[in-house]
């Protein structure tokens, strides 16, 4: 039996199939180069991988185009970055290192067809935003009137556009002061009366001051006038001068009122922005937190998907070792805790009693011996239970360090890893290495073979020169001749028997091989029948079970 088969996977018709679907998908998609016949399964899928993931407009640190057929360690550490790129940009399939490095190809086909979607969605955003941009461009050179005219017609009818339109109605059968009027009307259009304040506050100050150089210029000419007049009629114009004055400064404190009023509304309105703005604050706030806490749900599940993976029965045997060590930590911290509260229990109780008798020797110094051996009792107690709890450490620590020398699943993951890689590698070593003895065979036979023919062509033409001297000397060369004829004729007859041999054994080894394979496909259409009729079982029992419920 072949080394070889001992170390490599089972090269099945599925994969080679998937590997065709593989090469068919990158060639239609535009990728030439799995048409070269030189090239290994491995730099084509590859670099299929590395064409897509460069259409995506996404960079991976690798150099297919001038080194090819990798050891080991490189196509590992190339296989490591592309599934980082993948990670990066949310590849919708999990994938491993080595997967790729061993051309698992039903793992790697559904992550090829959607590499390989996602780069022509992108080619063609690509080519859209092109087109586009080389679309703006010549019309920023050459602008077809159409555009032109397009453009005087929004220039006219901006100002149209930008007209004061109408977006509130006042409520009719209403009478208003002329400033609130004013506003009201402002209102209406759109514009805010918070804004509007501080102008109303200036027209009404240029109001007051024209008016209080109209009265100063009345009063004047009243006086000057009424000083020709009589003196009922000054004191007359006076009261009616103090009248006004009343009325007028009535009006100016309902000015102030709502002055007043004005300033309060926009301090409220200060006031319920700002609680609007921590309010949204807060809303971030509990937006991020939200998001933080799925990512952090969608870790978790992540997490217990590879436990769940990981839980195999190769590894059934460690994690049952594992969840007993974790069971025996618990329980010894249990035993612990509980352990140091009986300790301070007792220590209290002790300190307590040493208080009591300390009191006691103080009132009774004739009972200082029975209370010294108490006290000493309680020390050698304390000391034992010390003692116990060092004990009790030290056989904590112990399941501590029994419990890290147990790997964990991503020392079990790089384990798994690098026992494929050694393996492969063993296994390229030992097919070089049967070629080399191969060879070596081959040539050893050539060697021994020249030898003799060598040897055979010196003894010939060692005793041509003495046999052509004579009749009797030629007789018996000749006869020799023959004789080697004879016995050349003879290993040539054993050698094409062995020949026929071989080829009829390699013959009987093929219609083994494929009567195993017709074997094979007969056990797996009958497993399929046998799944296709547990399935249908299982539909009549569940029909059957809610029949009779």
């Amino acid at each position: 039996m072949d080394k070889r088969e001992l170390f490599e996977v089972k090269d099945d018709e599925e994969q080679r199939a998937k590997l065709q679907d593989i090469c068919d998908l990158l060639l239609a998609a535009g990728y030439f180069r799995v048409r070269l016949k030189g090239l290994s399964a491995f730099d084509k899928v590859v670099g299929g991988m590395v064409w897509c993931l460069e259409l995506c407009a996404v960079d991976v640190d690798v150099n297919l185009l001038f080194r090819e057929n990798l050891n080991i360690g490189e196509k590992i550490e190339i296989t490591e970055k592309i599934i980082n790129v993948l990670l990066s940009i949310k590849c919708a399939y999990a994938l491993e290192p080595h997967q790729i490095q061993g051309l698992d190809t039903v793992k790697i086909l559904p992550v090829m067809q959607w590499l390989v979607k996602k780069a022509m969605e992108t080619r063609e955003s690509l080519n859209d935003h092109l087109k586009e941009i080389a679309d703006l461009q010549y019309q920023k050179t050459f602008p077809l009137p159409e555009s032109e005219m397009k453009l005087q017609e929004t220039a006219k009818n901006l100002p149209k556009l930008f007209l004061p339109q109408r977006k509130f109605k006042k409520v009719q059968g209403q009478s208003l002061p002329i400033e609130k009027e004013v506003v009201s009307t402002l209102m209406e259009y759109g514009y805010n009366k918070v804004n509007l304040l501080d102008d109303t506050q200036q027209l009404v100050e240029k109001t007051m001051k024209s008016e209080k150089k109209l009265e100063n210029r009345a009063i004047a000419h009243k006086v000057s006038n009424l000083i020709h007049q009589q003196a009922g009629f000054i004191s007359q114009t006076i009261d009616d001068y103090t009248q006004r004055q009343n009325e007028r400064e009535g009006e100016r404190d309902e000015r102030t009122h709502l002055e007043e009023r004005n300033k309060k509304t926009s301090e409220a309105l200060e006031r319920v922005c700002n609680q609007i703005a921590s309010q949204q604050q807060v809303m971030d706030q509990l937006k991020a937190k939200i998001g933080d806490l799925i990512a952090s749900e969608e870790v978790l599940e992540q997490q217990k998907k590879s436990l769940a993976a990981l839980e195999t029965e190769e590894n059934r045997q460690t994690l049952d070792q594992l969840d007993r060590l974790v069971s025996q930590n618990e329980a010894a911290n249990a035993q612990r805790k509980q352990f140091k509260n009986q300790c301070k229990a007792e220590l209290e109780e002790l300190q307590s009693r040493n208080e009591a008798l300390l009191s006691k020797e103080e009132e009774a110094p004739a009972n200082q011996d029975h209370l010294k051996r108490q006290v000493d009792s309680a020390r050698e107690q304390l000391a034992g239970a010390l003692k116990i709890l060092g004990e009790k450490n030290v056989n904590l620590m112990k399941l501590r360090r029994q419990l890290d020398a147990v790997p964990g699943n991503s020392e079990l993951n790089q384990y798994q890893r690098r026992f494929t890689e050694l393996c492969t590698q063993v296994n390229e070593k030992q097919t070089e290495l049967n070629g080399y003895y191969l060879l070596y065979n081959t040539l050893e036979d050539t060697k021994v073979y020249l030898n003799k023919e060598l040897s055979l062509l010196t003894s010939i033409h060692d005793s041509f020169s003495q046999s052509m001297t004579s009749s009797a000397g030629k007789g018996e060369f000749l006869q020799q001749m023959e004789k080697i004829v004879t016995a050349v004729r003879q290993n040539k007859n054993k050698i094409e028997k062995q020949i026929e041999m071989l080829t009829e054994k390699h013959h009987d080894l093929g219609r083994c091989l494929g009567q195993f394979a017709v074997e094979e496909h007969q056990y797996r259409d009958t497993l399929k029948a046998i799944s296709h009729e547990s399935h249908k079982y299982k539909q009549l029992m569940s029909q059957l079970s809610d029949h009779n419920d």
